[in-house]
């Protein structure tokens, strides 16, 4: 999904005020550069793994509700690359539970998962 998506999407949940009835959003694939600015009233990143050198599929961007209960979050990120694709994974624990993304690019071999 493009950067631009994503902001449309972002968009969308605004006007709909779904997103306000969650701690946590998490968006795989945001098309993320160094550079970009991006943000979500009523929350903050509390984590952001940019594309590597150019717009891809690489990224994951993670905000946290403000006024939810701070939390010191150990992000645990994997990040596998093939010739053909890539896999990217990214946990955290929150409270009692792990929460966890999973991005698999379509032409990513599921061979090449099971055994990296």
């Amino acid at each position: 999904m493009s950067l631009k998506k994503n902001i449309r999407l972002f968009a969308i949940l605004i006007n709909i005020r779904l997103m306000y009835f969650s701690k946590y959003w998490c968006f795989v694939e945001p098309h993320l550069l160094e550079g970009d600015v991006i943000e979500l009233p009523a929350y903050n990143c509390i984590h952001r793994t940019n594309c590597r050198t150019q717009r891809n599929s690489e990224g994951v961007v993670v905000f946290q509700k403000l006024g939810a209960p701070i939390s010191e979050a150990q992000f645990t990120i994997i990040n596998r690359f093939s010739n053909s694709g890539h896999l990217l994974i990214l946990q955290w624990p929150v409270s009692s539970v792990s929460l966890t993304t999973l991005y698999k690019s379509p032409r990513f071999s599921l061979r090449h998962f099971s055994t990296s």
